[in-house]
């Protein structure tokens, strides 16, 4: 269970308990204006006590310690985004002030100044539906059991239980995710914590098995405040905070947040609801007919489905008894809420339009839309995959609403039914539908329809509510204090219930016809399958006709091209003989000295191009060789140096163009291998460099040989 304490202090009615002054002495006032700011941890998902929602802090120990700040002057800057034993290890390292929702221990006592108790919450042990019941320690034996990693229930359970086997993890919803999935047997926690994480994310399998009994005193359930512990007067500022809260006020987030561990406890009704409810006792609800199993209409106008079974519940608390407003659909259901011909919707999500005319209860049901479409459009598995796409959608739906809003480029259609818009993705007149697999499965089964499936996920996540006309404050208060005295094991069966029975599908009447066209066409290609065998063989005899053809003509070709190359050698040959002959003539100065001296060395470079040139033709009629498997190479013993000389000479005329300086470094480098051949690599390596070197830039030749077997050697072994 859970209890809620009291601290007011006797008061008259002639004491401004909301004045600061009243509450701290002077000297707590001084510390307040020294410290007007206070940062307070935040959990990101330790609902409804302590979690983000909205992207702001929020539930009963925030709104309960933004309380206690308004009295004593403070103003709070609440830290999130981090892990509770991160969030208490900058507690104890005083880059946090106000730590909240924990229990006391001695060793925290050694870290932190504890309040006095604000809520007594007890624990319990979850785990899958139709486990074995905990009685006792001997049942822990080769079972593990989940805990939050740094928390004062790990704590104290392993105090007690020493040897048993726990597991960390860093929320509730991580661990009850495990439990599900079966990689934990068991998970310790806050009663009221895991009940409302388990109806939140619809965790039917899950539920509350025993009470923990940790201790023969209550200390391990109360729930404190705690400050850094160089604070004392922070401290005590809390206390005669926490003391000047008035019942009122404190009753007033209980049943604000209606954090309590079972329905075993009797909420509380005003007298205004209760007088209310006695003259009202008979509410109209606009219930949409034809989504089951969310919710449907029987042939004997009773709601059904899972929002009729959270009716049936709050109508048995209430003593009140909800009959339908006769819509034919969601939309001319909430024109009945604005008319005032309709009290209630059993099923609405809070838009902006809605906010106006409903006042919401929390959510019952949660479940996150989906893209459906058929088997071969599995591309469309995201919203932005479906711009310029048309989808089919409920008039009215808040999905609807919300993809208008966030996705104008996508051509939506709007419909009066779930049938209407999937049979429109079935006849290809749309691309998409988007909804629950909850109500979308049964409806395609219903339909006979099996080629359309859900692809992807959506960012819509939908939170189910019952919502209330906003001029109906005492009706709307009441409903949602019955609907959160549900409890998680009730709530469970209950949608477990629904989400288990399957659909009829539709009967197949084409199933015959569909049966007797498969056979004839198997009969028809029976009957043509040797006539196309024959064309078969006709066709392939043609193509080897033509390959034949093709390789005698490339054979040919072959042959032409030998010839080519022997002529193109010879006319070719003839003038670069005379070009190397004159060449070397005149290098040697037979017919007189030449000058300048430069002149003799282009003669060189001529010679040397004239050769490589030489070199190159044969190449080209190695080509022959070389597709006849008969190339050899000639390898000798040469000096590399030499070697790389004649190949820059040849090159440097090319890199002058460019301003490029040619630098070559000389080493040892008597090398084997064919002369020729490494000459061309050598052409080519600093003709590429040239080529892709800056205006003005360097190129850098170094020749080298490899030693295999002591010898010096480069080229083809």
């Amino acid at each position: 269970m859970i209890a809620f304490f009291s601290t007011s202090l006797a008061q008259t009615n002639d004491q401004p308990l909301n004045s600061i002054e009243f509450i701290l002495s002077a000297e707590e006032q001084l510390w307040v204006a020294e410290h007007p700011v206070v940062r307070i941890t935040n959990q990101m998902d330790w609902a409804p006590f302590d979690f983000i929602q909205g992207g702001n802090p929020t539930g009963f120990s925030i709104d309960y310690i933004n309380l206690i700040l308004q009295k004593v002057g403070l103003t709070g800057d609440y830290i999130n985004g981090y892990t509770w034993e991160e969030l208490h290890k900058q507690t104890e390292d005083k880059e946090i002030d106000i730590i909240h929702s924990l229990i006391q221990t001695e060793e925290r006592d050694k870290l932190f100044l504890f309040t006095s108790p604000y809520l007594d919450m007890s624990l319990g042990y979850y785990a899958k539906t139709d486990s074995l019941r905990i009685f006792g320690p001997s049942d822990f034996a080769g079972k593990s059991i989940g805990a939050i990693a740094g928390s004062g229930t790990k704590f104290a359970f392993q105090q007690k239980y020493p040897n048993a086997e726990l597991v960390d993890y860093d929320d509730v919803l991580e661990a009850l995710i495990a439990l599900s999935s079966g990689n934990i047997d068991i998970y310790i926690g806050r009663i009221p914590v895991v009940n409302y994480t388990i109806n939140k994310n619809f965790m039917a399998d899950l539920e509350l098995v025993c009470d923990v009994e940790l201790s023969a005193t209550t200390q391990v359930n109360n729930i404190r405040l705690a400050t850094r512990n160089d604070w004392p007067e922070l401290r005590t500022i809390l206390e005669k905070g926490m003391a000047s809260i008035s019942d009122d006020e404190y009753n007033l987030l209980v049943n604000k947040w209606q954090a309590r561990s079972s329905n075993e406890l009797n909420f509380i009704l005003t007298d205004e609801e209760k007088a209310w409810l006695e003259e009202n006792n008979i509410i109209r609800v606009s219930a949409t007919p034809n989504i089951s199993p969310l919710e449907f209409v029987t042939v004997d106008e009773n709601i059904s489905g899972i929002t009729g079974s959270y009716l049936d519940r709050i109508s048995d608390i209430l003593d009140v008894r909800f009959i339908w407003a006769k819509n034919k659909s969601w939309t001319e259901g909430f024109e009945m809420i604005k008319s005032g011909q309709a009290d209630i919707i059993s099923a609405a999500t809070s838009t902006p339009e809605r906010n106006r005319y409903l006042e919401f209860t929390d959510s019952y049901l949660t479940s996150t839309n989906m893209i459906f479409t058929k088997r071969e459009n599995a591309t469309y598995s995201t919203m932005e995959n479906l711009a310029g796409k048309k989808i089919a959608q409920v008039e009215g739906f808040a999905v609807t609403t919300f993809i208008k809003q966030d996705y104008p480029e996508i051509n939506l259609i709007e419909v009066a039914s779930i049938k209407d818009a999937l049979s429109l993705v079935d006849q290809n007149e749309v691309d998409a539908f988007i909804g629950s697999v909850m109500v979308a499965t049964p409806t395609l089964s219903e339909l006979g329809i099996d080629n359309i499936v859900a692809v992807g996920e959506t960012p819509y996540r939908i939170e189910e509510t019952i919502g209330i006309r906003s001029n109906l404050p005492l009706l709307a208060s009441a409903i949602n204090k019955a609907l959160n005295s549900i409890s998680a094991v009730e709530r469970t069966a209950i949608n477990r219930s629904w989400m288990s029975l399957k659909v009829e599908p539709k009967q197949d009447y084409q199933l015959v016809f569909t049966i007797a066209s498969i056979l004839i066409l198997v009969i028809t290609v029976i009957l043509f399958w040797n006539a196309s065998l024959r064309r078969e063989v006709n066709s392939r005899i043609k193509i080897e006709q033509k390959l034949m053809k093709s390789q005698e003509i490339a054979e040919n070709a072959n042959t032409a091209k030998s010839a080519f190359l022997a002529n193109m050698s010879h006319e070719i040959r003839t003038p670069l003989n005379a070009i190397i002959g004159f060449s070397n003539a005149m290098t040697s100065e037979i017919y007189g000295e030449i000058n300048p001296p430069k002149y003799k060395e282009y003669l060189s470079d001529i010679t040397n191009s004239g050769l490589h040139l030489a070199t190159v033709i044969d190449d080209i009629l190695d080509l022959s060789k070389i597709e006849a498997g008969k190339l050899q190479l000639v390898e000798t013993e040469f000096d590399l140096n030499e070697c790389t000389i004649e190949a820059i000479r040849m090159i440097r005329s090319d890199a002058n163009d460019k301003n490029i300086e040619l630098t070559y470094q000389e080493e040892d480098a008597l090398v084997y291998g064919d002369k020729n051949a490494i000459k061309r690599v050598i052409i080519n390596l600093l003709s590429n460099a040239v080529k892709y070197t800056n205006i003005g830039g360097e190129v850098l030749d170094r020749a080298f040989g490899t030693n295999q077997g002591g010898s010096p050697r480069i080229g083809n072994e």
